[in-house]
């Protein structure tokens, strides 16, 4: 099975991570372990939801209840050094707008409250 970091935490909530151990594969990235299933060298992953929708070379079997794992936060920041610090601050008030917010939850992303 492979899995990216945040799979750990989801095995050992579950009480199951040193049974899986020895069978775990570690990928560096989301799409790197989903590149995996998708070859067929591992037979199941532990991957976003949003990730594995981008494909139809995997099939999803289950979802990991919210309780058995950390939030997952993708945050916006705009850099004090950055050159661009107007065009930053732009794009994240766009970010923030009902039309960029329409775009995530159509590709399956909720909004941080």
């Amino acid at each position: 099975m492979a899995h990216y970091a945040e799979g750990s935490q989801l095995f050992r909530n579950l009480g199951i991570l040193e049974q899986l151990r020895p069978k775990l594969v570690y990928g560096n990235s989301v799409r790197n372990v989903l590149g995996t299933v998708e070859s067929g060298n591992a037979d199941a992953g532990i991957v976003y939801k949003t990730d594995a929708r981008i494909t139809n070379r995997v099939r999803q079997v289950a979802t990991a209840p919210s309780n058995l794992h950390s939030p997952i936060v993708y945050p916006i920041a705009v850099i004090s050094s950055s050159r661009n610090q107007q065009a930053a601050r732009t794009y994240a008030q766009f970010l923030s707008s009902s039309q960029a917010q329409a775009v995530f939850r159509r590709y399956g992303f909720g909004i941080a409250g």
